[in-house]
């Protein structure tokens, strides 16, 4: 859960939802929106080397800004993550496994943003702290906002526009598959 305050509460759920953590945020960072990302099954040798499960959060606000949350040390780091300017309604992320990836990436965040522009951000590596703009879909209705989206088969991302469309869009054919 993200508050107002901006601190972040990230709960775990194997037997039953808990709080694990309150991480305090700041005051020019609330985030709208929080994503989970498994880089345990990006790692080739996730098995061997315990690695499984590891999870990365995110947090995005509707200033344009991306924190990753550390975890272990509870506080936010890489706040400057500039999103183009654009705020970010909603972030989903995939992993791909082994030496699988896509548009250079091992690890992909893909954000609804408040221009209308699906933006995906890419890490090389799962072990990557930092990660990089790979590709801007731009909307084709001016003034529409993304608010939602969810990856369907790590290859399709569907958005959710103000305007009350979708879109989904082939990540690997750069290209929109239908809007409806």
């Amino acid at each position: 859960a993200s508050h107002e305050s901006a601190t972040a509460k990230p709960h775990k759920g194997a037997s039953g939802w808990h709080l694990s953590a309150s991480i305090p945020g700041l005051p020019s960072l609330v985030c709208k929106t929080l994503c989970w990302l498994d880089v345990g099954q990006c790692e080739a040798n996730a098995e061997r080397d315990n690695q499984s499960g590891k999870m990365r959060l995110f947090g995005a606000s509707l200033g344009g800004q991306m924190v990753e949350w550390d975890l272990d040390r509870c506080i936010p780091r890489d706040v400057t993550r500039d999103t183009t300017g654009s705020g970010i309604w909603c972030m989903k992320g995939v992993c791909f496994c082994g030496p699988t990836r896509m548009m250079g990436s091992q690890a992909l965040l893909a954000c609804a943003c408040d221009d209308g522009v699906l933006r995906l951000f890419g890490f090389r590596s799962a072990a990557d702290k930092r990660c990089e703009l790979v590709q801007s879909f731009p909307s084709k209705v001016d003034g529409t906002r993304l608010l939602c989206l969810a990856w369907h088969k790590k290859r399709y991302v569907v958005c959710g526009g103000s305007d009350g469309h979708l879109t989904c869009w082939d990540m690997q054919a750069r290209q929109p598959l239908f809007s409806a």
